[in-house]
Formats: C-alpha cells, structure tokens, sequence
C-alpha cells in the first residue's frame, strides 16, 4: 500500500502517455512546446464533462450579456433534444 502522493507519482508518467495520446488523437495541440493539459481535462464520467463544460459556456455567456447592458435586455435559452441524458437535463 502507497499513500495518495506516492500513487500520484507511481502514474505520473503513464498519465503523461494519457495526455500525449489524447492530444494527438483529436489534434488537440501540434507539436512544440505546449503542454496537453491545457486542452484537455480528464474527469471522472462524461456527466461531470459535460456539466463542466455546459456551466463554463452559461457562465461565460452570462457574463457577455451583462457587460452589454444591465439588466440583461437578452434572455439566455438553453436548448436540449428529446434524447438528452438525464443528468444532462437536470444541470440545464
């Protein structure tokens, strides 16, 4: 048994291959100097991807609209499809 800092740094390097593998496969980063973690993030289950990203496009989107004018004179609409995955919905 290892505690949790001796475990990070047993995988560091196949985490590495994760994120070089990821970058290459989806183009993600050409090649150079940048660091694949700033493209990528691994998370625990496509729900919690997606309610990331979801929150970070409201929240940015937000933002926009309240340094156009204030109040807000848009409303911000969010739309699902019938076949959305349930915890989907629920973060909208």
């Amino acid at each position: 048994k290892v505690g949790g800092y001796r475990a990070a740094e047993i995988a560091a390097g196949r985490l590495e291959k994760v994120y070089l593998s990821l970058s290459r496969l989806i183009g993600a980063t050409d090649p150079g100097p940048q660091d694949p973690r700033d493209e990528i993030a691994l998370v625990e289950s496509s729900t919690v991807a997606w309610t990331r990203a979801f929150y970070s496009m409201v929240e940015t989107k937000e933002k926009e609209l309240l340094r156009m004018s204030f109040p807000p004179q848009k409303e911000l609409v969010i739309l699902v499809s019938e076949v959305e995955y349930g915890a989907n919905v629920v973060a909208a």
